[in-house]
């Protein structure tokens, strides 16, 4: 699977940018804050990785960091995609909650794949994955970049 990852130009170095430790600071949609964990977003599409960062700038107009992307290419057998119908009933919610963070922090628990593929709730079609960097089969080398990357001001 080719996935891609967009972060700030202050932590776009492979080791900073797969590290994880996101979810050391910050409850997300599929993850619960835990000191514990480690767990990160990618994107099947430089586009929806786009998209997923611009929910996040919340100012009017946007401003946008210097930014740096990266392309990993899992092999399918690492990643777990689950059915929708096993999913919460709530995982389109607009704000998060407990049930899809308990999910998403249960996979990185159990430290069963790679990665869990889930839909975006930001488009109708997309697949987000949580990827798990500290599984023992994470492997490095599927990482590319960075690159360097640029939003297109009409956005702001």
């Amino acid at each position: 699977m080719r996935l891609f990852r967009i972060t700030r130009v202050e932590h776009g170095t492979r080791e900073e940018a797969f590290s994880g430790t996101g979810v050391t600071m910050a409850a997300m949609r599929w993850t619960r804050k835990r000191a514990d964990l480690r767990g990160l977003y990618v994107a099947d599409s430089l586009a929806l990785s786009c998209l997923e960062t611009l929910v996040h700038l919340n100012m009017k107009p946007r401003v946008f960091p210097r930014s740096v992307y990266f392309v990993l290419e899992i092999p399918d057998a690492h990643i777990e995609v689950p059915l929708l119908k096993d999913l919460p009933a709530d995982w389109k919610a607009d704000v998060p909650t407990p049930t899809c963070q308990d999910y998403g922090t249960a996979f990185l628990i159990s430290k069963r794949g790679v990665g869990l593929a889930l839909p975006t709730v930001i488009q109708a079609h997309g697949t987000n994955v949580l990827l798990n960097p500290l599984h023992h089969a994470f492997d490095p080398r599927w990482i590319s970049g960075p690159f360097a990357y640029e939003y297109d001001e009409r956005l702001a």
